[in-house]
């Protein structure tokens, strides 16, 4: 697959990925009533294997196959991403701002760490040259 073509499927299942991650969160708190700073920790770990699923399935397929070693790196390429997404969404929410909002806003700062692991490290085999 071309990348501009991967990059518009990255973004748009990215997208996707924020309206599911958001609904998940919403129910992590408002219908099973789970303190946000846990029920962050559990969206985001389903939100990642989602994502991970994603990339691994749709939009890069990897030739090599190893999907353990690409679970690996995307964990850890995404832990910086997640860094700033909790720290961000839970450090609005104690200052007043509505989660769901401090959430939107935490995506957009940590987007750009995913965008560039995804494509420069972790499936950089399939997107060469870039």
């Amino acid at each position: 697959m071309h990348n501009r073509k991967k990059i518009t499927y990255w973004l748009v299942s990215g997208f996707f990925m924020f309206f599911v991650s958001t609904l998940i969160l919403y129910v992590l708190v408002d219908f099973l009533a789970i303190k946000l700073i846990v029920a962050t920790t559990v969206c985001a770990e389903i939100a990642l294997l989602i994502r991970f699923l994603i990339n691994q399935k749709v939009i890069f397929k990897p030739s090599d196959g190893n999907m353990l070693r690409l679970l690996i790196r995307f964990h850890l390429a995404s832990a910086s991403a997640f860094i700033i997404w909790w720290s961000t969404t839970n450090l609005l929410a104690y200052n007043d701002v509505y989660y769901i909002y401090a959430s939107i806003i935490a995506v957009a700062l940590s987007s750009g760490i995913n965008f560039i692991t995804n494509f420069l490290w972790i499936w950089k085999n399939e997107t060469k040259p870039f």
